[in-house]
């Protein structure tokens, strides 16, 4: 009796485990065409360039994200600060941002992140090197400077930090609390 359980157990190991170290799913990015210019600027909440000055990986909305602090140096569109917070999830749409290089940023609100005012961009937009964005750039024109001086480097680095703190210091105190109620009653 025991040799017609085996095969069957046996079976559905191996097909566990085959299964187990078959390939994820993987997405391809759905960019059929990029926007003209005029387009991508009417659809972006910002538009500005600028130099990369730090990328940081951090969670946002639960989301592994990427977050990259640029030096603005011209606008185009928005209320851009002298310096803006972009994040980027990791997945085959992200654009991949390098830091010391400048950029030509379209910025527009993720439905992915909960805080509308958290901006991205990605492989579909035309955000790309300012050295590759010729076109873009003699149609924008000249822009203007940063309206506003401000310092996120502090935002970046702190970025999810006080989770990892506050969680943990909660915790304790609930169980503390908890196991003083106990032994009162």
């Amino acid at each position: 009796m025991r040799r017609v359980f085996r095969f069957p157990l046996l079976f559905c190991v191996s097909f566990i485990v085959f299964m187990m170290l078959g390939p994820s799913v993987g997405y391809a990015c759905k960019c059929i065409e990029k926007p003209s210019v005029e387009k991508e600027l009417k659809s972006s909440r910002a538009v500005f360039s600028g130099k990369v000055i730090e990328i940081k990986e951090g969670k946002q909305a639960g989301i592994v994200v990427e977050k990259v602090l640029f030096e603005v140096d011209q606008t185009w569109k928005g209320s851009v600060n002298s310096q803006v917070n972009l994040a980027t999830e990791h997945n085959s749409c992200s654009f991949q941002f390098r830091e010391g290089e400048n950029y030509i940023v379209y910025a527009k609100p993720s439905p992915k992140f909960k805080d509308e005012s958290l901006l991205t961009t990605g492989v579909c937009d035309r955000t790309a090197l300012v050295g590759q964005a010729n076109e873009d750039l003699s149609i924008l024109g000249t822009g203007t400077a940063p309206a506003k001086a401000v310092n996120l480097e502090d935002e970046i680095n702190n970025s999810g930090l006080s989770l990892y703190i506050w969680i943990p210091v909660l915790g304790v105190v609930a169980g503390f609390g908890y196991w003083t109620w106990k032994r009162k009653v």
